[in-house]
């Protein structure tokens, strides 16, 4: 229950702090600028120009920062929500783009949750349903992994213990045998 709450408000800042983002005036926006507002873009409901804001955004974004895996990522998933929404003009070469891209994006980061999950939007658009699934439970899995792995550790309080334990006259168990 208290994963599922913290889930729920992790959620809530990233659209949050996201939105924030993405709203901010730059005088120079750079790549992450443009990776923002890209996400804010994709929130709205489906539609044509949607679509070709949010592409165009993360488009923009690549350009400033070719080696990116998260606008790659990002970039693959909105050409396969076009397509899955039926609003690509050209179904063939989105899906073609977005092989592409998620290609070098699990090249640049292998274990990159977002880039699983944008190479399980593939096969979805294709109505390949279960790979796209094991794709998508990859980037669950570790998105989790990731959570847990940022969880702070809990304090070891206890002293060790320096006296023998019953039945060690030696001490051996203490480190002193």
């Amino acid at each position: 229950m208290q994963d599922e709450i913290t889930s729920h408000i992790a959620i809530a800042l990233d659209t949050a702090l996201v939105t924030a983002e993405a709203t901010r005036p730059t005088k120079k926006p750079d790549a992450l600028d443009y990776i923002f507002r890209g996400r804010a873009a994709g929130w709205r409901p489906p539609s044509r120009d949607k679509y070709a804001e949010q592409i165009g955004l993360l488009e923009h974004a690549l350009e400033l920062d070719p080696r990116s895996s998260e606008a790659r990522s990002l970039l693959a998933s909105a050409l396969m929500s076009r397509v899955v929404s039926g609003m690509s003009d050209s179904a063939a070469v989105d899906i073609a783009h977005a092989q592409g891209l998620v290609g070098q994006a699990l090249a640049a980061s292998p274990s990159g949750g977002l880039a699983h999950f944008a190479k399980g939007q593939v096969p979805r658009a294709q109505r390949r349903f279960e790979e796209a699934g094991l794709a998508i439970l990859s980037a669950r899995l570790i998105a989790r992994l990731l959570h847990l792995a940022l969880r702070p550790w809990p304090e070891v309080t206890a002293e060790p213990r320096l006296e023998p334990e019953r039945g060690d006259p030696a001490g051996v168990a203490a480190g002193r045998g």
